[in-house]
């Protein structure tokens, strides 16, 4: 989970800052710091991560990069560490009424389907920035018409915060 983390910070950083390619090495070290005290409350040391950097960057460009990674996190207002799309699935299979309150073998198939459809979400290059709320969405609203149900409803724009257009949108892409 924490290399996840990091691939995730390190790829929203670049996605808000314009940083130059040479930049990457030094960029996915610190988020990779970053990531392990998050995820495993472990301090990995900028040296180790410059080192594993083949080189490429230095201590001192990790750590001007972790800084500047948490700096514009910050400035935004955004934690350094989201939700991954399976965080959001308990709330909105429950929103759905898919959460195994219809019996165990719909609730099986339709886990499966939510499961299956944020899969191929995720193997979606250009769908892979997408918050990870937005993903889980709309898995959640393609299972529901493969299920021959409502796609959408209030409830899960209540518990998802998005409109049926929003998860709509991600559905045709």
């Amino acid at each position: 989970s924490a290399f996840l983390t990091s691939v995730q910070l390190a790829d929203r950083f670049v996605s808000y800052k314009n940083a130059s390619t040479h930049r990457y090495p030094a960029i996915c070290a610190a988020a990779l710091r970053i990531g392990c005290f998050t995820e495993q409350e472990r301090e990995l040391p900028p040296e180790v991560l410059a080192a594993l950097a083949h080189t490429r960057c230095s201590t001192s460009d990790v750590l001007h990069e972790e800084r500047s990674m948490r700096e514009a996190f910050s400035e935004r207002k955004e934690p350094l560490v989201c939700g991954t799309a399976m965080d959001f699935l308990p709330h909105f299979l429950r929103a759905a009424n898919l959460d195994g309150r219809l019996g165990d073998n719909d609730w099986t198939v339709a886990r499966a389907l939510v499961f299956y459809f944020v899969s191929v979400l995720l193997l979606d290059t250009r769908l892979r920035r997408l918050r990870p709320s937005l993903m889980s969405a709309a898995a959640v609203s393609c299972a529901l018409m493969v299920l021959g149900r409502p796609a959408w409803s209030d409830a899960l724009t209540f518990t998802s915060c998005y409109s049926a257009e929003e998860a709509d949108l991600v559905v045709v892409a």
